[in-house]
């Protein structure tokens, strides 16, 4: 009787296992060269959207004065100041906005902020951000920087607010949230602290509280770049 010839098994699975791979790498090739084409086609359209924001950002913050260009600073000891636009009169520095980052409750935020020489905050904007709207969002609203303006120079009186209890009581309100909370043990000793089995108080944290606290840290933290560099400091 005519035996008959049955494929390899172990032939057929490699067989397979090349045709199917050879599959997934065509599909993820394409796939790969779909995204550069539209991240090639968008992209320039992304920077002149950005470009053209914080062209209409830097009229609305600085008033009058000659500003400059865009700067990157790389700076250790203020990580969360990006670049500058140094504003002058008669070619004399005048006035400085910074680009800030700060980290909010929905993810990284981005701020542009004008500075007198001295670190007072002239004025403030929320600029690209994911925060949560109806609370984190608010910080997008022009009356939300009222509570920081004309604050944080050596000659204002009033420091940043970096806390609720800095606040005028009618200003509360918009650091604060119904929604989104958090509880948060703070340890009552080292040991719980270095073992992250924290059995102390209990602190609540709203999803507004750390978007303001991400905006105030971020502002504070470019008034005082601003003092150091141009000699505002006390």
């Amino acid at each position: 009787m005519k035996q008959e010839n049955k494929p390899n098994k172990a032939n057929w699975d490699f067989k397979q296992i090349l045709l199917v791979g050879s599959k997934l790498f065509v599909i993820a090739a394409i796939s790969a060269t779909l995204l550069s084409l539209i991240y090639a086609v968008t992209e320039p359209a992304k920077q002149e959207n950005i470009l053209a924001e914080e062209k209409e950002t830097l009229s609305v913050l600085i008033a009058s004065g000659d500003i400059g260009p865009k700067e990157a600073v790389n700076s250790m000891q203020f990580k969360q100041v990006i670049s500058r636009w140094i504003v002058r009169e008669a070619g004399n520095p005048v006035a400085v906005v910074l680009q800030l980052a700060g980290n909010g409750y929905g993810g990284p935020l981005s701020l542009m902020a004008g500075y007198k020489l001295d670190g007072e905050l002239i004025n403030a904007k929320l600029m690209v951000n994911t925060e949560t709207p109806g609370l984190g969002k608010k910080a997008e609203t022009d009356a939300y920087m009222n509570k920081f303006r004309g604050k944080g120079g050596t000659g204002s009186g009033y420091p940043l607010p970096v806390n609720k209890e800095m606040l005028a009581e009618q200003q509360q309100g918009s650091s604060a949230g119904s929604t989104t909370v958090f509880q948060v043990k703070r340890p009552a000793n080292f040991a719980e602290w270095l073992f992250g089995k924290p059995k102390g108080n209990v602190d609540t944290v709203t999803g507004a509280t750390i978007t303001f606290t991400a905006v105030s840290g971020a502002l504070e933290a470019g008034s005082d770049y601003v003092k150091q560099t141009w000699g505002g400091a006390e």
